[in-house]
């Protein structure tokens, strides 16, 4: 959407990746004036970052970008992956046994909301203890029924990781401890495939 007095190609010109040329005639900026165009695009799914850069005209020492960074600008959505890990593949009663749920974002922008982490714990486990990192807020915990833990919007930043241990007693053997963990929010957290949450 150019302002008036800029001149730019049509629009089914503009597609990803391509480079676009617009332009002011001679005369058409006057003194203490500006004028602007701007380009609205959707980023397309998958996709961490997205760099956009203007180079201003060549040739005139007067025109230019004051740093580079005030010609490009570079747009990045987050990318969550949440994995789940246990310390004992096979316990007798007795054994303590610790589940370790994390986050980690490898988008290239902080999470946009809030990443909920729903553990659905086993029964016949008891002295449960839950070990946060800090940024994770986490709601009671009961044999056989959901801890919640929760990451706030931008508590996660680009690069980052955050997790939670569960610890507990087991009361029962022999047993199959199942324990899966759920992430759901508006920014896709996800599991990359069902095996890597659920031990």
């Amino acid at each position: 959407t150019p302002d008036a007095g800029v001149v730019c190609p049509a629009l089914a010109s503009w597609t990803a990746g391509s480079t676009q040329t617009c332009s002011i005639a001679a005369g058409g900026l006057a003194a203490n004036t500006s004028k602007k165009f701007i380009v609205t695009a959707t980023v397309n799914a998958g996709t961490t970052t997205a760099t956009n850069t203007v180079t201003p005209p060549s040739g005139n020492p007067e025109t230019g970008c004051v740093l580079a960074t005030d010609c490009t600008v570079t747009n990045g959505t987050p990318a969550i992956a949440v994995t789940k890990s246990v310390d004992k593949t096979v316990a007798v009663k007795g054994d303590t046994v610790t589940w370790t749920i994390t986050a980690s974002n490898t988008g290239g922008a902080a999470n946009t909301a809030t990443i909920t982490l729903t553990d659905a714990l086993p029964a016949n486990i008891s002295s449960i203890v839950v070990t946060p990192d800090a940024g994770v807020t986490c709601g009671a915990a009961a044999a056989g029924s959901n801890l919640v833990c929760t990451i706030a919007a931008g508590g996660l930043g680009a690069g980052a990781s955050l997790k939670f241990k569960v610890a507990a007693t087991v009361t029962a053997a022999p047993f199959t401890y199942t324990n899966t963990v759920t992430p759901s929010g508006s920014d896709n957290p996800a599991c990359a495939s069902a095996a890597v949450c659920t031990t």
